[in-house]
């Protein structure tokens, strides 16, 4: 039960601002106001984080997955989906970030992103996207959308 409990850590960030959360700037946007904030994160390691989607693709709770080092984070679709199956989510949008600044996926972004569709679809729960968020400077793109992308 403690659990359940735990990722119960609702997020009225677009609530309060009457944004609504159904685009990947509009989620990278939740991302800079909530997890950018939280005490375990660190810019310069990559973390990943679930939103947790009710029907109408709002955001119902969030839950960090997994703190990495500077360039990867090893998480499994299981880790990803327990907190949308605690939290009778309809969905999920997996979000990390690239310490890097660019948001381009690499190999194993586009595996796990893979295995966390096919295992939702199992499940019931969608995948709506998996984004990646980049530092917008230099040149990089301020995300990376596999739902944008074509992957999704």
């Amino acid at each position: 039960m403690k659990y359940v409990n735990e990722i119960k850590i609702i997020s009225k960030v677009c609530e309060e601002a009457g944004t609504k959360c159904d685009t990947p700037k509009a989620l990278v946007d939740l991302w800079h106001k909530v997890v950018t904030l939280a005490p375990w994160f660190d810019a310069e390691k990559e973390a990943v984080v679930v939103f947790n989607l009710n029907t109408k693709l709002g955001v119902k709770n969030w839950q960090m997955v997994a703190v990495g080092t500077i360039n990867e984070c090893a998480t499994t679709p299981r880790e990803i989906l327990r907190s949308a199956v605690a939290s009778l989510a309809y969905g999920v949008v997996v979000m990390h970030n690239h310490p890097s600044g660019n948001p381009s996926p690499s190999p194993a972004d586009l595996e796990i992103t893979r295995k966390v569709r096919d295992g939702g679809r199992t499940l019931g729960i969608q995948t709506h996207d998996h984004i990646i968020v980049g530092d917008g400077k230099n040149g990089n793109s301020a995300f990376y959308s596999f739902r944008e992308a074509g992957y999704l």
